[in-house]
């Protein structure tokens, strides 16, 4: 997994090298700094440094998270 999300990072970096306008480089950016987070939590998970769980149901979300978002509670733990 950790694989697939190094190359999809490789790929935004990229395209934020060849974005010409302000508005595609901001989406490029956000999608970068998501794809970096989703890197940091699998290789933690691989470690064994960290259990990710679904958020509870029945909870309402913030209105500052976008619809559809993927909302994950981070447990750390050492041994």
């Amino acid at each position: 997994m950790t694989n697939f999300i190094e190359q999809q990072i490789e790929e935004l970096r990229a395209e934020l090298r060849n974005a010409g306008w302000a508005a595609g480089r901001r989406q490029i950016v956000a999608e970068l700094e998501i794809a970096r987070a989703e890197l940091a939590v699998a290789m933690a998970e691989q470690l064994d440094i960290v259990q990710v769980e679904p958020p509870p149901l029945g909870r309402s979300l913030s209105s500052r998270v976008r619809p559809g978002a993927h909302l994950l509670r981070l447990s750390f733990h050492r041994d």
